[in-house]
């Protein structure tokens, strides 16, 4: 398989794609009070806002929440599974690519000394044409799980202001009267 210029431009194109994605991650960053119209006041956020963040931005709805190290990490991790995803499927397409080339010089009636070549170019388009489904399907998966924490977010937003105690008092007092 050959490494020239089209590889180095689709790295470019993948590594542009990622960067792409971060930055628009970060429009999230903004206090809740001056960015969010949406919200219905200081104390909730609208899970249906939060859903649709998340599901168009990575990490969107996490940021919307205010959950900046979750939106962070979703971001990341949903960027680079993208850019994984979009690299094993453009190598097997440049493996697919190479197998018919093959096919269309040899034919059926392979020579001896072409029949390892033949293997492994179709072992190479199985290896990236798997990987690549099973990078999108985590993918998908990562988005989903996305999805669902902004929803939860959104619902509990502000919820871990309240404390909680076992005991109505958790003061030990003692009284003597006489």
């Amino acid at each position: 398989m050959s490494h020239g210029k089209g590889t180095l431009q689709n790295l470019k194109l993948q590594i542009a794609i990622i960067a792409i994605c971060l930055s628009l991650s970060f429009l999230f960053l903004v206090p809740s009070g001056s960015a969010s119209t949406l919200s219905h006041s200081d104390t909730k956020k609208s899970p249906t806002w939060a859903m649709i963040s998340s599901a168009l931005l990575p990490g969107g709805g996490q940021f919307y929440t205010e959950n900046y190290k979750k939106g962070l990490l979703f971001a990341l991790a949903q960027g680079t599974l993208s850019g994984m995803t979009l690299y094993e499927h453009i190598q097997t397409g440049e493996a697919e690519r190479a197998l018919i080339d093959h096919i269309k010089v040899y034919g059926d009636s392979l020579p001896p000394a072409e029949i390892p070549r033949r293997i492994s170019l179709q072992g190479q388009y199985n290896h990236h044409f798997d990987r690549r489904r099973t990078l999108l399907f985590i993918d998908v998966g990562v988005w989903i799980l996305a999805v669902a924490d902004a929803y939860i977010s959104a619902h509990f937003y502000k919820f871990d202001d309240l404390s909680f105690s076992p005991f109505p008092n958790p003061t030990v007092s003692a009284m003597i009267r006489f």
